[in-house]
């Protein structure tokens, strides 16, 4: 909406003055209510929703002199562009001559459907005798510059729900002259819309500063083009003939500069890879919805492809090919990080460290490994690191490895092409990893993923490479890797679950969330934190703690931690009518759980102190190597030598084993000393 616009208002101002011109004004709409009172004196019904035929000229076009048809025929091919811009922003664009009358209209179908349904169309009169004062009839008086009169600002009511705007200008030496009337439903209104609806309008002024000569058409369209460039989408436009006529500079950024000789080049060598696309010339034509293309970088991978038809007179004359870039509002909607560190209440010393070691990942592009008890926020975490990051307007994805099922794993992760066994549509489908290219997948319950997957996971953490599922492309990525787990790792790779290998790739920088049990200080804070926000969300009036509830509360074990107080405190915003949250407003069943599960204390000092039980050996590694945990470059030397050694140096078969590219394995023995 226009800002500062309050359109009942104006409408009620405008009704009280044609009513009684000699009503007072506000002076910041003494100008308006000029407008209306002149309007009002030669119109009295203001409430007209239609211009009968009377209002037309049908004389329009033998009034139109050379100088107005070679003006149509040269720019030709400017107003066909026009009209695909004016289509695009929902918008119609009506030229007057010098009477105020329609010889030319264009832009969006169902708009001039609406406009001709109230008597607008070709040859309509916009005379002040016919509609009023209106921005049609008083453009004239400031040549070059746009007017505009938004919805209420109208005399007339069927002009009420558009914004209309209005351009003159004129050619001394051979009297050309015309108005460009433009209407856009006030609902389609944005300040990038309007600012290029002033692009398209202003533009046509240098057709009349100049002569019809090349330079000033050059110019225009130049101007015009740079009005469509407003879009986050690379785009080329391709003529009827197959040849590329106009790349964008976002285009030229995302894979090369032409220079030139953009112009005329059949598709099929400017860029091999959208070759199908001119299938869609052809009406019932389809493009792929993706194409595999290396960018300016020499990197490849996959680009949301849409093609669309340009059409005169139902034949197909041209296509726009658009390539979603990263930033695309349509390529990655909804998929940012949406906590801070800001969000993590609490000042524990075992939350501070551990927020201290989160901004340190955050400024770091190495692996994270979070771990915690289930309900402790290893996501929120997660979160706060992704939007403390240098990847911050990158996409954030999450993804739950125990909630995908096992034969679905590799797909969600990796995607798959069209045609192969785990398509589930006809198209082919980009993964998650994909998806985030440039930004952070966050792999929860990481210890849940099947022992094939990890071995793809570990390839990707070696060489930044994945292979969608069916197909022989290799797609370089740039995706930080978050992981999660509430069981123990270490464990999980004794028993067999989990691979030795993987666990040292993702145990690079380590965050061990507090249970809620080590944060009595912030328990009250956190229980005053949840009912505030919940209060907010379900509508209650606010709620104070009882400090009495707040004892009662740090006397319990809280197995769930964080995700479980916040559960019970939503429990009582919802069953709790009055401002504070007391003792004898508690839920008989929540004061139950409470007591009969009561945090010992002394239990918990004493399995701090005492040392833990040493970790079970795995059966290739003796019990000595285990009495410390070996780091990973120790690891992975000996794992290389005794592969190399099994398989008596046999690179292909040693790269299998580890899951890892022959490459990868060439430079890890170089760097080996082999």
């Amino acid at each position: 909406m226009l800002p500062g616009y309050d359109g009942k208002a104006l409408k009620a101002l405008k009704g009280a003055l044609v009513s009684d011109p000699s009503a007072p004004v506000p002076e910041q709409h003494e100008g308006l209510c000029r407008e209306w009172v002149r309007s009002a004196a030669l119109i009295p019904d203001r409430h007209l929703q239609r211009l009968e035929d009377a209002r037309r000229d049908p004389h329009v076009f033998e009034r139109l002199d050379a100088w107005h048809y070679a003006h149509l025929d040269y720019l030709k091919d400017y107003y066909d562009t026009k009209q695909d811009f004016f289509d695009a922003q929902g918008a119609a664009l009506l030229c007057l001559d010098s009477t105020y009358s329609v010889f030319h209209k264009s832009g969006n179908p169902e708009l001039l459907a609406r406009l001709k349904g109230r008597g607008i169309r070709t040859g309509t009169n916009f005379s002040e005798q016919n509609v009023g004062v209106f921005v049609a009839n008083m453009a004239h008086c400031v040549p070059f510059e746009t007017m505009l009169r938004f919805g209420e600002e109208n005399y007339l009511d069927l002009f009420c729900d558009m914004a209309c705007y209005a351009r003159y200008g004129f050619v001394e030496s051979t009297g050309f002259a015309t108005v460009n009337v433009a209407f856009l439903p006030v609902g389609l209104y944005s300040q990038q819309v309007h600012t290029s609806l002033l692009y398209a309008l202003e533009v046509e002024d240098l057709s009349f500063k100049n002569s019809f000569v090349y330079p000033a058409v050059s110019q225009r369209m130049r101007l015009l083009e740079k009005s469509l460039e407003l879009s986050l989408d690379a785009f080329l436009l391709i003529n009827d003939e197959g040849a590329v006529v106009f790349a964008d500079d976002l285009f030229k950024k995302e894979f090369w500069d032409p220079g030139e000789i953009t112009q005329g080049i059949p598709l099929q060598d400017f860029m091999p890879e959208l070759k199908p696309c001119l299938a869609c010339l052809r009406k019932g034509g389809r493009a792929p919805h993706e194409a595999f293309i290396a960018n300016s970088s020499g990197t490849s991978r996959f680009y949301p492809l849409q093609c669309q038809q340009i059409t005169d007179d139902g034949r197909v004359v041209g296509l726009k090919l658009s390539l979603l870039g990263r930033q695309s509002p349509r390529q990655s909607a909804a998929k940012s990080a949406q906590f801070t560190f800001g969000d993590l209440k609490g000042s524990s010393p075992p939350l501070i460290e551990a927020k201290e070691m989160g901004l340190r990942a955050a400024a770091s592009p190495s692996t994270v490994l979070i771990t915690g008890e289930s309900g402790t926020g290893k996501e929120m975490f997660a979160h706060a690191i992704h939007n403390a990051s240098g990847r911050k307007r990158a996409p954030f994805i999450p993804i739950s490895c125990g909630a995908i099922p096992k034969e679905r794993i590799g797909s969600e992760l990796f995607g798959y092409t069209r045609g192969s066994p785990a398509a589930s549509r006809r198209e082919s489908s980009p993964g998650r990893f994909e998806q985030a290219n440039g930004g952070t997948v966050f792999l929860d319950e990481v210890a849940e993923m099947p022992l094939d997957m990890q071995k793809a996971l570990l390839r990707f953490l070696e060489d930044g490479v994945v292979s969608r599922i069916g197909s022989k492309r290799s797609l370089e990525l740039d995706v930080r890797i978050i992981a999660a787990s509430n069981k123990n790792l270490w464990e999980c790779v004794n028993q067999g679950m989990f691979r030795l290998d993987l666990y040292f790739r993702l145990n690079v920088l380590r965050i061990e969330l507090p249970p809620l049990r080590k944060l009595q200080g912030d328990l009250g804070l956190l229980m005053q934190h949840f009912c505030d926000s919940l209060c907010g969300r379900l509508g209650k009036q606010p709620l104070s703690l009882d400090p009495k509830v707040v004892e009662l509360f740090a006397g319990y074990s809280w197995p769930g931690n964080l995700r479980e107080l916040r559960n019970i405190m939503e429990r009582c915003v919802n069953v709790i009518d009055g401002g504070c949250l007391s003792l004898d407003a508690l839920p008989g069943d929540i004061v139950q759980t409470v007591v009969a599960h009561p945090f010992d204390r002394r239990s918990l000092a004493e399995r701090t102190e005492r040392p833990s039980a040493p970790a079970r050996t795995l059966t290739s590694l003796s019990p000595v190597q285990y009495a410390t945990i070996p780091t990973y470059h120790d690891f992975e030397v000996g794992n290389i030598r005794a592969l190399m050694l099994e398989f008596k140096g046999n690179k292909s078969t040693v790269a299998k084993k580890l899951g890892i590219s022959r490459g990868t394995l060439y430079r890890k023995l170089s760097e080996m000393g082999y």
